[in-house]
């Protein structure tokens, strides 16, 4: 049972260790933010509303169109719910997509390391 414990603890120390130098090495928060700031840029990029992606990548997309949606004079959204919709599955496609690919990188850097 002795050994199981060391092995665990090993285990741990060397993931640890591996993680510190990872944060430690400059390429990696290059890559970080340079690929953050692409995946801002593409998002700015694809919606016509980019005050609302923080909104659009966290909450549905009826919820999110209720708080984004302008109204006229009379009470009627301007836009069209289907067009909305369309434009928040592509902007959560996009953002989950980027997100997906850095988890993807940084755990090959881990295998390969």
């Amino acid at each position: 049972m002795e050994n199981v414990i060391y092995g665990i603890q090993a285990l741990g120390r060397s993931v640890s260790v591996t993680v510190i130098a990872l944060l430690h090495h400059q390429l990696i928060w290059g890559f970080g933010l340079g690929f953050l700031a692409s995946t801002f840029i593409h998002l700015f990029i694809v919606t016509d509303i980019p005050r609302a992606i923080p909104l659009m990548v966290t909450k549905s997309a009826p919820d999110s169109f209720q708080k984004i949606a302008s109204r006229d004079e009379h009470g009627s959204y301007t836009q069209s719910y289907t067009t909305f919709q369309k434009e928040h599955s592509r902007v959560r496609i996009a953002f989950y997509l980027a997100l997906n690919t850095l988890l993807l990188v940084i755990l090959l850097a881990l295998l390969r390391g």
